[in-house]
């Protein structure tokens, strides 16, 4: 990571702000910054509808003029993966890299990575940065490739790798697309 709190001026957008960790962000984030959230599935009013297999991740920040993106979209649950495998690939790994593409030459974007800890094979636990990673199933090694393209094409970047994520509300309806 190469500061990412160098700017005044801070304008956040939070991909996937309708799941679980994106909404809660999104809502803490935009009282003290500028920020814009999108969806797919879930919608919200205060959302725009964004599709990361057809939309223009470019357009979108140089029409907001973003300096902060926080990307937490995706296909996360793992039956959903497993019942069909070429759109998860397709939306968290091909789509993503290509979106990545599009902005990596844009060097005042900070990009912030929700990846997980899936990038293990659960062998040692108490990962450290220094772990090696060995994912065992698909969505580990999409995160991973994910990850390794931030940091070879992003110089102000951050990578966040969640084990669980747990929610209070026992009854709410579960996204398979956040």
């Amino acid at each position: 990571m190469n500061n990412l709190s160098n700017q005044n001026n801070k304008k956040i957008l939070i991909l996937g702000a309708s799941g679980k960790i994106g909404n809660t962000l999104y809502h803490s984030i935009k009282k003290h910054y500028y920020t814009v959230g999108t969806y797919f599935n879930n919608q919200r009013k205060d959302l725009i509808k964004f599709d990361i297999n057809k939309n223009s991740l470019f357009k979108l920040i140089k029409k907001k003029s973003i300096s902060h993106i926080i990307l937490c979209q995706g296909i996360v649950n793992f039956d959903q993966i497993s019942k069909d495998p070429k759109k998860a690939e397709d939306t968290n790994l091909k789509s993503l890299i290509k979106q990545l593409k599009e902005i990596k030459d844009n060097n005042y974007i900070n990009v912030i990575f929700f990846s997980s800890e899936s990038i293990f094979d659960g062998n040692v636990g108490n990962y450290t940065e220094e772990s090696s990673p060995n994912p065992i199933f698909s969505y580990g090694n999409q995160k991973l490739v994910i990850e390794n393209f931030i940091k070879s094409n992003f110089q102000n970047h951050l990578i966040l790798r969640l084990s669980k994520v747990y929610d209070s509300e026992i009854n709410e309806q579960k996204s398979l697309i956040v």
